[in-house]
């Protein structure tokens, strides 16, 4: 990998190796080089998903999803990239933090896959409102055909 830097450097692509090497530290559980290697003001530049993964797999080894939650809603909002957000929501649910899931009801809607709607009315449903998970559900019928 390192070999390819060079070449990827030279042709402009700092990004992609970056990108690369990221997600390698991350698959070999190499978590807390790719937290070290995070570019310096990464919470004030523009979102950057290779970020938010890092993020992302700080927050499962650490069980503190604040930091990741905060970036994945930035970069939905401002990049319109929902992947990391969705990942969140998945997590969240599966470590029965439904309040976290349950302020993301609207975008789960505005997904509208069969997951995310589960999702959203298993969040609901779990923080005890039963007409929002009602309502959910009622507006869900086009993904449960």
């Amino acid at each position: 990998m390192q070999a390819s830097r060079s070449i990827l450097e030279r042709t402009g692509n700092e990004q992609a190796w970056r990108a690369w090497r990221t997600q390698a530290l991350i698959a070999a559980g190499r978590v807390d080089e790719a937290v070290a290697d995070l570019p310096e003001g990464h919470r004030d530049a523009a979102p950057d998903l290779v970020v938010g993964l890092t993020l992302m797999a700080k927050a499962e080894r650490s069980g503190d999803f604040e930091e990741a939650l905060v970036y994945a809603d930035r970069l939905h909002q401002e990049a319109h990239e929902p992947r990391l957000l969705l990942r969140a929501c998945q997590l969240l649910a599966e470590k029965e933090k439904w309040p976290e899931v349950a302020s993301r009801i609207p975008f789960l809607e505005h997904v509208g896959t069969a997951e995310t709607l589960r999702l959203a009315a298993g969040a609901a449903w779990n923080t005890h409102d039963p007409g929002l998970c009602l309502r959910v559900v009622e507006r869900s019928h086009a993904a449960f055909p």
